[in-house]
């Protein structure tokens, strides 16, 4: 079996200890702009989604907006055509009622 020259090895491990932290810094370095550009990646993803989202909500709240217009149109409309129907509906009741008198009184006097 081969001797080791162990002294050798130990003289050298200060260089061997810098190669090796250059090399998991690089290694490091190059992951970070992975992940920096596979995070920048998916945040563009992201933001296309969430702008779809807002266009999609805009266009909803549009459709919300025109429905509660036309409900309060309606409401509008039909309101006019209740008083409108209460009114004669008084005129109405006022004209029986005077009739109602009318015949109380020709029916007294008879």
């Amino acid at each position: 079996m081969p001797r080791v020259p162990w002294s050798s090895v130990l003289s050298q491990l200060p260089l061997l200890v810098r190669a090796v932290d250059g090399l998991i810094d690089s290694t490091v370095r190059t992951n970070a702009v992975r992940e920096t550009a596979s995070a920048v990646e998916g945040l563009h993803a992201r933001l296309g989604a969430v702008e779809e989202q807002q266009r999609a909500s805009a266009d909803l709240l549009k459709q919300l907006a025109e429905s509660v217009n036309a409900v309060a149109v309606t409401a509008d409309a039909t309101s006019r055509l209740l008083r409108r129907t209460l009114i004669v509906a008084c005129v109405g009741a006022g004209v029986a009622v005077l009739a109602l008198i009318l015949v109380i009184l020709l029916w007294v006097r008879v």
